[in-house]
């Protein structure tokens, strides 16, 4: 295990405190280690997020880890160093400076990477002791507290070797100060150069949104808006248990670009290539759909029409879409324009 202190600094700030780099490991007292151990344990098993490599780490620190993960004797010291070169090289002024510590370990019975961020803290110790023949507290005030039994600002990263698959590295964080429990963007992306690897729920409800900003955003052809639209509400609510961005991409878009464009979009925004489908964080927003023209007519019908045959939806050309319902009107009346709903515009 090493220290390294790297002070509060903003990027690119030369007059900024100069980190001071540890030489060699720590020398640990007895007791240290185990109640490290316990300490760090407790908030992995607690609030530990799997977290994993993005696409494109603006930060060094993925490469560093692996690196030394997946060499044999590598230069744990000098490891560590570049760790903390990557965290003052990430700061922005912003963030608190502290103490980084970093650890080799084991995870599962294989060789991982152990990186703690704390805060420095601060407080009085009372040292019982005798003067003159009288009894007395000598008080003392210390400034390098850390990992006190209330310390809430510390955040954690942790690296195996077996979360390196196929040159990307994946593992487990936690971020203290997030009473949400996600980890603060500037440890997790900025300096980690990873992202969270959400539960099922969690990306489904982003495959879902972000494929909907990407219709509304990035395709011009009115007739493709609506019928990839009800691509990706049919895709959500099918029997399969997994999605394929690019099986559906390829199954579901035209051959002008649309395809590849849309599976970088949702790549950029962390959307694994293929994943597990729960979709009960939108299944309130998987009944009905709404189709606003330019003309200001909108069509809202239930996704259950388009199976029944009651609701068609034909492309007429780039620009024009037609919809026809067929059915017996129940009912005719004004609708407000301070109406809100989600809509694919066509």
């Amino acid at each position: 295990m090493i220290m390294h202190i790297v002070p509060r600094a903003k990027k690119g700030d030369g007059d900024a405190a100069p980190l001071q780099l540890s030489d060699a490991v720590c020398k640990l007292q007895d007791g240290v280690r185990e109640e490290l151990q316990a300490s760090i344990r407790k908030q992995l098993a607690s609030d530990g997020r799997q977290v994993i490599e993005a696409s494109e780490p603006e930060s060094d620190v993925p490469r560093v880890i692996k690196k030394h993960l997946m060499t044999k004797n590598g230069d744990f010291i000098a490891m560590s160093r570049e760790l903390a070169l990557g965290l003052r090289q990430a700061q922005t002024g912003i963030n608190s400076g502290g103490m980084l510590m970093v650890a080799e370990c084991n995870f599962s019975g294989v060789p991982a990477v152990l990186i703690v961020k704390f805060e420095q803290e601060r407080g009085m110790r009372a040292n019982p002791t005798t003067e003159n023949g009288q009894n007395v507290f000598d008080m003392e005030y210390l400034r390098d507290l850390f990992l006190t039994n209330r310390s809430r600002v510390f955040k954690v990263g942790l690296f195996a070797q077996s979360g390196v698959v196929d040159n990307v590295l994946s593992g487990w964080a936690v971020d203290k100060q997030n009473a949400a429990g996600r980890v603060a963007t500037f440890f997790l992306e900025d300096y980690l150069g990873c992202s969270h690897l959400e539960d099922p729920e969690e990306i489904t409800k982003r495959f879902y949104e972000k494929s909907f900003e990407w219709i509304n955003d990035r395709v011009e052809n009115s007739g493709s808006r609506a019928k990839y639209a009800i691509a990706v509400m049919a895709e959500v609510q099918n029997n399969s248990g997994d999605i394929s961005v690019d099986r559906f991409a390829e199954l579901n878009m035209d051959s002008d670009g649309d395809a590849d464009d849309y599976a970088n979009y949702l790549n950029s925004h962390s959307i694994p290539r293929t994943f597990s489908k729960d979709s009960s964080l939108i299944q309130n927003r998987l009944e009905k759909m709404q189709v606003k023209f330019v003309n200001g007519a909108v069509v809202y019908f239930p996704i259950s029409a388009l199976d029944d045959g009651s609701v068609d939806i034909e492309k007429l050309d780039d620009r024009q879409t037609q919809i026809t319902l067929t059915g017996e009107a129940s009912e005719a009346k004004p609708r407000s324009n301070n109406s809100k709903a989600n809509a694919v515009d066509s």
